[in-house]
């Protein structure tokens, strides 16, 4: 190929102009493609790479009908020896190995295995299935049918039809089609944007070679590369190829080898980002929990987001993305602690970029945010657990969110937590501005203010925190419409004084009235005594605080659940229809959800609708629990509606 393109050159003369792959790397059409030899992990013995490299010869003369005539005795070897049970054994473990640990959490995990043949394809498929069975729907093959196929091939190929319909399914990036494995089919012409992994085993030269591998460097998303992962030694046939590319193409990428090319630089970038946090002892997220992981991560970011580290911020955001890109080619070349630490850094580049560079009216998502942080943990450390940045904040949160705001409270990273207000403030003035440009504006102006000078000091920013939770969590016991809280927030900023901003935020709040009214003690303890908590959204939140409040050791709600003291049952047992009187009925119907009933245990199912005295005694029951909230049903021997109300 490469001569019959000489040939047309010395016809029609030299080219008008050329289109290398440097310029399409640099112009975003493409991404670089980058090698790493695993040729070792086969174990071939000299007889066998002597076979390989006539391989590459017979191909280097494939114009001559002669030589590959001549050559059909040693194809026939190379098919015994690549076909080998015990190689092909190898060869599928050193790929579930390496896919497993090092690519399948890249992207959507999309791989190509190119097979030698068409039976040798049949084999890894099979060895594949042997390994992991429940991979039925994961790895497939697709090649042509063939008459002389075995039976047992035919249900695994299918026809035409079943090959457009497996195309569809590996170009879809949510299908559980991860791994095709190939012949010579989807080897030209064959675009899955996502693919980053190709598994080569079969000799390829030239033109043959150079368009496989570009199967993988099509642009996706934040694709650093593709990566070749070799098995029968195409190193130096790739470096062949590569001498028919410009100049240019040489220099760049004329060395593809992830070994010499991008561990060095990986390094070299894991080296700056440790210097640029020189000072902050990040060893916890190494060997720690998941809980020291994720406060290490916090952390961090509150130690890079100061306001005297603008120029190391921008410096470790530009840094740390090179690094997070080398990693994601050469991850299976270095030691766990290297990807561990590497996996660290991306971790607090993700969470600074998402608090600082996204613009306003931009919602931040917890479970976006934390499956984005998870993400080089997967592939790096293979956790098992979940790191939360905010304990058990599930949903998107906003500014009137008062478990969040609370979690902002406690926060000792006091620099994350002006970030993370900054952000949620910017959020609700996107959605004032609408209706109030003007003003939106101005309010955003004195925010960025009087955060970014300091007006604010770390004991105002808790207290004005608390009134807030206090503002919003009152208004929702006592059932006032949220519906006015963006505007009630956004318009404070006409009754902020500069020169005694606390006290007047206080003022503002206290001379709310009617629907935007801050509920005073009176109004508030009546609703909350009386108001149905079990079914609202913060009932944790509620038990939670009053369980842990001035607690120095709080206890993890969600190793609890609630418990109904009077139970559940519209027909309870007689027991209890003795204990609350003749108009039981109307005291299940109007107590049964509120506060004084309800509590937190570890036995919810075995009190089930268990006797009072039964729940008390039982092992586990009320008289053996640590919880506070417990404390006051140990005095007493019956339940009914006057404890209730004296308990809310």
């Amino acid at each position: 190929m490469l001569q019959r393109i000489r040939n047309t050159r010395e016809v029609f003369g030299d080219y008008i102009d050329i289109y290398d792959m440097t310029q399409a790397v640099e112009d975003g059409a493409t991404r670089p493609v980058y090698y790493e030899s695993r040729v070792i992990k086969l174990k071939f013995d000299e007889a066998t790479l002597h076979l390989i490299d006539q391989e590459y010869d017979i191909m280097a003369n494939n114009a001559d009908p002669e030589e590959v005539e001549k050559s059909k005795k040693e194809l026939g070897q190379m098919e015994a020896v690549l076909g080998n049970d015990a190689t092909i054994d190898s060869l599928v473990n050193d790929i579930l190995d390496h896919y497993e640990n090092y690519r399948a959490d890249l992207l959507t995990g999309k791989a190509m295995e190119v097979a030698y043949s068409r039976a040798i394809a049949m084999k890894i498929y099979n060895r594949f299935h042997e390994l992991r069975p429940s991979w039925k729907e994961k790895v497939k093959v697709v090649m042509t049918e063939s008459n002389k196929d075995p039976e047992e091939w035919c249900a695994v190929i299918g026809n035409k039809h079943r090959r457009d319909e497996l195309a569809k399914e590996f170009k879809d990036n949510n299908s559980e089609m991860k791994i095709a494995i190939v012949v010579d089919m989807w080897l030209t012409g064959f675009d899955v944007p996502s693919l980053a992994t190709m598994y080569v085993y079969k000799p390829m030269q030239g033109y043959n070679l150079m368009q496989a591998i570009a199967r993988v460097n099509r642009v996706f998303q934040d694709k650093e590369g593709g990566l070749i992962v070799d098995y029968v030694g195409i190193a130096s046939a790739l470096k062949q190829a590569m001498k028919d590319y410009t100049a240019r193409d040489k220099k760049n990428y004329g060395d593809t080898d992830i070994a010499k090319v991008v561990y060095p630089k990986l390094l070299e970038k894991l080296s700056i980002c440790r210097d640029l946090f020189h000072g902050y002892d990040y060893s916890k997220f190494t060997n720690g929990t998941d809980l020291e992981r994720s406060k290490a991560i916090t952390g961090a970011v509150n130690f890079i987001v100061g306001t005297d580290k603008e120029r190391e911020r921008e410096d470790f955001i530009k840094e740390a993305l090179l690094l997070r890109q080398a990693l994601s080619l050469c991850s299976s070349l270095i030691e766990r602690d290297l990807r561990v630490e590497a996996a660290f850094f991306e971790s607090v580049r993700v969470l600074v970029m998402r608090l600082m560079n996204q613009g306003e009216g931009k919602k931040i998502s917890l479970p976006e945010m934390n499956a984005r942080i998870n993400e080089p943990l997967k592939s790096s450390i293979k956790s098992d657990g979940v790191i939360n940045l905010f304990s058990d904040v599930k949903e998107e949160f906003s500014l009137f969110d008062p478990k969040f705001l609370e979690e902002i409270s406690k926060m000792k990273e006091k620099n994350l937590a002006v970030e993370l207000l900054k952000k949620l403030i910017a959020e609700q003035v996107q959605i004032y501005r609408r209706t109030n440009v003007v003003k939106s504006e101005k309010f955003s102006e004195i925010i960025q203010g009087v955060m970014n000078r300091g007006v604010i000091t770390e004991d105002d920013l808790i207290e004005i925190i608390k009134m807030c939770i206090s503002y919003v969590f009152r208004r929702s016991i006592c059932d006032i419409p949220t519906n006015s809280l963006n505007k009630t927030f956004v318009t404070l900023r006409n009754e902020i004084k500069a020169d005694d901003y606390m006290n007047s935020i206080k003022v503002f709040f206290v001379l709310r009235d009617d629907y935007k009214e801050f509920p005073d003690d009176e109004k508030f303890e009546k609703a909350f005594v009386s108001r149905d908590i079990y079914n609202m959204r913060s009932r944790n939140f509620i038990l939670s605080r009053l369980e842990n409040f001035g607690n120095k050791a709080p206890i993890i709600i969600e190793n609890y659940t609630i418990e109904h003291i009077m139970p559940q049952k519209s027909n309870p047992r007689d027991e209890w229809k003795t204990m609350l009187g003749a108009n039981w009925k109307e005291v299940q119907k109007t107590y049964l959800h509120t506060i004084g009933n309800l509590t937190l245990t570890a036995y919810n199912s075995e009190m089930s609708d268990n006797p009072f005295m039964v729940k008390m005694d039982m092992e586990g029951g009320f008289k053996e629990s640590a919880l506070r909230l417990n404390a006051y049903l140990v005095k007493l021997t019956e339940w009914n509606e006057q404890h209730i109300k004296e308990r809310a």
